[in-house]
């Protein structure tokens, strides 16, 4: 089930939050801020919400569904989130 949730698409996403949107400490750590900027990157990259939020929820739980991902982040904490983003990077790759 994990590679069918994991596409190109996906894996690209994952890598930039982990690299750019989620390093920064200017981002505020909580629900309303990520969402706004996790949404305004796929809007701006003209991503679609259903091929990049399964890789997500994915790299973050484990699972195919669940509760809010926001609120998943929140209490993660923006250094477990990171750590589990780069391990699911690092078990399924680019999705090729």
């Amino acid at each position: 089930m994990a590679k069918k949730r994991w596409s190109t698409e996906g894996a690209a996403f994952v890598q930039v939050l982990h690299d750019e949107l989620l390093a920064s400490e200017a981002l505020p750590w909580k629900a309303e801020a990520l969402h706004e900027s996790l949404h305004q990157h796929i809007e701006s990259q003209q991503l679609k919400m259903g091929k990049v939020m399964p890789a997500l929820r994915l790299a973050l739980t484990g699972q195919a569904g669940g509760p809010d991902l926001m609120g998943i982040m929140v209490v993660l904490g923006r250094e477990e989130t990171r750590r589990r983003l780069a391990f699911a990077l690092q078990q399924l790759g680019t999705g090729q």
